[in-house]
């Protein structure tokens, strides 16, 4: 790989959690939005051994990972479930694991709780619950939402 190929990975994935550590430290309620339900916050706390089953990876060489053992179904449009995203060597985070709520009917998410490992072994913990975000087209946040909507609507 050349020189000015690993720069532009580098600055990609520099961009990308720079991004990501903007939004961590703007968390906090939105003006019109509920915080989380005690079942929401109860679900963060008493999770099994998570299993992680890879869903996407994408060209920064970034995997995408959820614990299909703890995913929810509140509702027909609410999925909650835990993720993980895991970075090359070269970046900052080693992972960030993340306890999402996503909303089908608005195609839109929120962390409820996120964890991010350092390589050196480090943790940080947000427990603040983040904005809602849009989940945009041909993502790997797409990709996720799609198929477990669809589990979603079969949930009698």
């Amino acid at each position: 790989m050349n020189r000015i190929s690993r720069w532009s990975i580098f600055l990609i994935c520099c961009l990308a959690l720079f991004m990501t550590g903007c939004s961590l430290t703007r968390w906090g309620k939105a003006k019109n939005d509920a915080p989380p339900t005690k079942e929401a916050q109860q679900e963060m706390q008493v999770v099994k051994e998570r299993k992680w089953e890879m869903y996407a990876s994408d060209r920064h060489m970034v995997d995408y990972y959820f614990d299909r053992d703890n995913v929810t179904y509140p509702s027909r449009t609410l999925v909650r479930a835990w993720r993980r995203r895991v970075f090359p060597e070269r970046s900052p985070q080693k992972e960030i694991i993340s306890f999402d709520e996503i909303d089908c009917s608005n195609a839109k998410y929120r962390h409820l709780g996120t964890e991010a490992v350092y390589w050196n072994g480090t943790t940080k913990a947000f427990k603040v619950v983040s904005d809602w975000i849009p989940v945009f087209v041909n993502t790997p946040d797409e990709a996720f939402m799609l198929d477990r909507c669809k589990e979603a609507r079969q949930v009698p």
